[in-house]
């Protein structure tokens, strides 16, 4: 008897978010059958100063929320992965990031998804190669590893007036790069080059509310919250 063929890998798409309360970025990368990286989308949510907390986190969660009914429609197996809150010196900036990075899990949590965290030197090395690698050297790693994101977002558009004089148009503010962008890119790519063989940074507080959380070793370590 003939064995049967082994199925196939089916593509995995993975929304990275990098929160933030005045910036929160977000990614969609998919990995191919062959284990090939792929640009999808990207964008920033970005909150006024001037507005009180309690707006600029129900933005947060509004726009959060749109993104990811946006990619559940082409994208049913979505797969969500978040960056850790690291604790700051500054313990306001720990708190209202803590909080940004709450209604982030809110969000997903409502849209039936399970978010893995992954802490901030995970990220790097698994990008970089170096845990304590800077952002720039982050945000190159990850145009190197897209090469599809510099050809969407990179090149300004040139449109000619009635003078025949050019005009350079700058991409839409939402797919300028800006370092929350490359940033939440950069945790969708730790999410694929790591998930497959580890499941250790399941974020608890966001599993508790989910009907099947993934598991997780018992020796997983659980980082501090942001």
């Amino acid at each position: 008897m003939i064995a049967p063929a082994p199925t196939a890998l089916l593509e995995r798409v993975i929304f990275g978010i990098d929160p933030g309360l005045l910036h929160t970025g977000w990614g969609l990368v998919r990995i191919a059958s062959d284990g090939a990286l792929g640009y999808l989308d990207c964008g920033v949510i970005s909150t006024l100063p001037r507005e009180s907390v309690a707006n600029r986190l129900a933005q947060i969660h509004r726009e959060l929320t749109d993104r990811l009914k946006e990619a559940q429609k082409d994208h049913t197996a979505l797969e969500v992965a978040i960056e850790e809150t690291f604790v700051n010196i500054n313990a306001k900036s720990s708190l209202v990031l803590g909080m940004a990075r709450g209604v982030a899990l809110l969000a997903v949590a409502q849209a039936e998804l399970v978010p893995v965290s992954y802490a901030n030197n995970t990220i790097k090395s698994a990008v970089t190669g170096n845990g304590q690698a800077p952002k720039e050297q982050v945000g190159e790693m990850v145009r190197l590893l897209l090469p599809e994101l510099a050809a969407r977002t990179a090149t300004p558009r040139t449109v000619r007036t009635g003078a025949d004089k050019k005009v350079s148009q700058l991409p839409t503010p939402r797919h300028r790069l800006r370092h929350d962008t490359l940033d939440a890119l950069a945790v969708a790519i730790c999410h694929a080059h790591t998930q497959t063989t580890d499941t250790h940074a399941a974020d608890i507080s966001a599993t508790e509310v989910q009907a099947a959380p993934a598991p997780a070793p018992a020796s997983a370590k659980r980082a501090v919250g942001k």
